[in-house]
C-alpha cells in the first residue's frame, strides 16, 4: 500500500528538505483529504486514480474541474460606477443652473440688447472672500468678464480719456468716409469728361 501511495503521488513530490522537515506527513494529509485539497496537484493525482467510465480524464479536464471549484474572487468595485458605489457622481445634471444663480435681481440690458450688467457676490482670487462685482455677459446668460470695485475705479478714472479717444475714432470714421465719397465722385466726373472729349 504504501509503495501504491507513493506511485499515485504528483511529480512535484517533496524532495529531500521537506521530508526532513516533517512536510511528509502533512502532504499525505493533504491528498486524503487536508488542507491541500483544493490544490491542482491534488486534483489532479485523485481524478487519475478514479477514471470515470473506464478511462482517466484528461489533464484539461482536471484543469476545468479545479477551475470550476474553486472558490471566486470578491467582485472588483471599480466595475461600478461611482454612483452604483453610493457616491455622489459629478457628472450628474445639477438641480438647479450654477450660473447666472436664482434669485437675484434682474440685470440691466445694455443698448443695443447684446449685453446685460449685473452685480453678483463672487469670490476673490486672493483670499478667497466674497465681494461685489460688475458682471458683463450676454443675453443667454453668459458671462464675458468681471469688474470688482477698484478695477471700477480705475475704469471710472479712465473713462473721460476712452470716451475722447471713441470720438476722436468716430470722427476719424466720418473724415475717411467723406474722403472716399469726394475720390468716388472725383472720378466719375473724369470718366464723363473723358466720355465727352471722345464724342
Amino acid at each position: 500500500q504504501a509503495v501504491r501511495a507513493r506511485a499515485s503521488l504528483p511529480v512535484c513530490w517533496p524532495g529531500p528538505m521537506p521530508r526532513a522537515l516533517g512536510l511528509r506527513e502533512a502532504w499525505r494529509g493533504g491528498l486524503g483529504g487536508g488542507r491541500l485539497r483544493s490544490h491542482p496537484l491534488t486534483v489532479f493525482s485523485k481524478a487519475a486514480e478514479a477514471p470515470a467510465f473506464g478511462r482517466a480524464p484528461s489533464p484539461r479536464a482536471c484543469a476545468r474541474r479545479w477551475l470550476s471549484t474553486r472558490r471566486p474572487f470578491s467582485e472588483d468595485p471599480r466595475g461600478k460606477s461611482f454612483a452604483e458605489r453610493g457616491f455622489e457622481a459629478r457628472d450628474a445634471p445639477r438641480s438647479r443652473r450654477y450660473w447666472p444663480p436664482d434669485g437675484e435681481s434682474a440685470p440691466v440690458v445694455l443698448p443695443g440688447g447684446r449685453k446685460q450688467v449685473s452685480v453678483h457676490a463672487i469670490r476673490r482670487d486672493v483670499d478667497g472672500l466674497l465681494e461685489a462685482q460688475l458682471v458683463f455677459s450676454t443675453k443667454s446668460g453668459h458671462r464675458l468678464f468681471h469688474l470688482n470695485l477698484e478695477e471700477l475705479a480705475e475704469l471710472e478714472k479712465l473713462a473721460p480719456r476712452i470716451s475722447e479717444y471713441l470720438e476722436l475714432w468716430q470722427e476719424k470714421l466720418e473724415c475717411d468716409f467723406e474722403a472716399n465719397q469726394d475720390r468716388r465722385e472725383r472720378s466719375e466726373l473724369e470718366k464723363a469728361l473723358k466720355q465727352q472729349f471722345l464724342e
